[in-house]
């Protein structure tokens, strides 16, 4: 339901529903002009006011023609965009139905952890692409403890190879670091797990026996050598909140854990096993998530690096203080345009950032994010491409009413705060 015209709108309608709304505003119209006239003559009139700035200036001051060339530009484009709205062709000329898959399949689950209500997931594939490059886990009892779930979602880029194994594998890098720190919380039964690639690395070697791949496999069993839980993590006093010490030490295990899964894997995808081609092998952005119960206490530690992202719906209605927003972000979107720490420490390194036309930033025009694991295939743009995720832990409050992770498909046609109140529609 459209809070600001009462009507019902089609989840897949949405992101046109927000454009419609995004115009009236950029014109000044409560409703839709009842013929075209009055758009034109709104037009002329916004116009007419930036003219009589550009009037000021001189002719060497090409940064205020080009800004001033901007917003004509802007004003004309919404405008066709509003008066195909209001010769009803706006969808006709713009939409591509017989290309559009609004199916998703998806599927539900209950889990023996007393703080989830619930597990649902669906996907849908993007009809650009040939294969479906997004994968997702879950699994119940995580490391044969019954108050852990586990949930990761992967973003697959050019193809699907790193998605799936960071699916299969990633999991068990973590559930091996976690035994390691606390073997009475977390049980690693290798033997239910026949295909343990990311802690068998050197068992699993699929490398090519040439020269290069040789010195490539050589490097990274060096690097795996000197590696050590005690001395991968930065920043390990800052916490996000007021923790007891033996919470501390709780974060402090799971960051451990997250960060040598998340270096294992991506030297599991330096391997290159089944990439076909020679110079642009594939990655995969990642979100992975335990919701943790000790006594009556719930837990979200949560770990992310690149594009996926999470969020906590919060039902603002049993909240005793006032709450602005219906959700809160648990990630961080590690973004060339939205993470300016990233941008600006690949800019000091010699990173070649090019913008596009419509305003993204990209590394050589190619990805506009600035972690994420495998892309191994191009050493160029690999070594601007960092596996580091940023990781945070939460206790679950009683508003919290759902938790959503989901890949860029979903957060680039709709916010978190329509996301949030579709999920709050629902009654908890």
């Amino acid at each position: 339901m459209c809070k600001k015209c009462n009507n019902h709108i089609a989840v897949e309608e949405l992101a046109i529903h927000e454009k419609f709304h995004y115009l009236l505003n950029f014109f000044g119209f409560g409703e839709l002009p009842q013929n075209q006239s009055i758009l034109n003559e709104k037009r002329k009139e916004m116009i007419k006011n930036i003219g009589k700035s550009a009037e000021n200036f001189d002719e060497f001051e090409n940064k205020n023609m080009y800004q001033w060339n901007k917003q004509i530009s802007l004003i004309n484009e919404n405008y066709e965009l509003l008066k195909s709205f209001i010769n009803n062709s706006f969808e006709f000329n713009r939409i591509l139905e017989p290309k559009t898959k609004t199916e998703a399949q998806g599927e539900s689950r209950i889990v023996s952890n007393e703080k989830v209500l619930a597990i649902g997931s669906c996907a849908a594939q993007n009809y650009c692409k040939k294969t479906m490059e997004d994968a997702n886990v879950i699994l119940d009892s995580f490391g044969e403890n019954s108050n852990l779930t586990y949930i990761g979602t992967f973003d697959g880029y050019d193809g699907d190879n790193s998605s799936s194994k960071c699916c299969s594998q990633l999991h068990l890098g973590l559930l091996y670091a976690l035994e390691s720190l606390d073997n009475e919380k977390i049980q690693f039964i290798k033997e239910k797990f026949e295909f343990d690639e990311i802690n068998n690395l050197e068992k699993f070697d699929y490398s090519n026996q040439d020269e290069s791949e040789t010195k490539i496999s050589s490097d990274y069993y060096q690097t795996r050598k000197k590696f050590s839980l005690n001395n991968f993590v930065d920043n390990e006093n800052n916490f996000d909140g007021s923790f007891t010490e033996q919470e501390k030490n709780l974060i402090k295990m799971y960051r451990y854990g997250f960060k040598y899964a998340f270096h294992e894997m991506d030297k599991l995808l330096a391997r290159g096993r089944d990439e076909t081609s020679k110079i642009r092998w594939s990655g995969s952005t990642a979100c992975c998530c335990i919701v943790e119960k000790i006594d009556s206490t719930g837990w979200i530690h949560i770990a992310n690096c690149g594009d996926v992202e999470a969020i906590v719906v919060i039902n603002t209605a049993k909240s005793v203080k006032k709450q602005n927003r219906n959700h809160k972000v648990l990630t961080t979107l590690h973004t060339l345009n939205e993470c300016f720490k990233d941008r600006s420490s690949l800019e000091k390194r010699g990173c070649p950032i090019i913008e596009t036309s419509l305003g993204q930033k990209k590394i050589q025009a190619l990805y506009s994010i600035s972690r994420g694991l495998g892309f191994h295939g191009d050493r160029k743009i690999k070594k601007f491409i960092t596996s580091k995720p940023s990781m945070r832990s939460f206790k679950i409050e009683d508003t919290y009413a759902a938790l959503i992770i989901a890949t860029k498909g979903l957060w680039s046609v709709i916010n978190y705060d329509k996301v949030a109140e579709i999920v709050l529609q629902v009654e908890f």
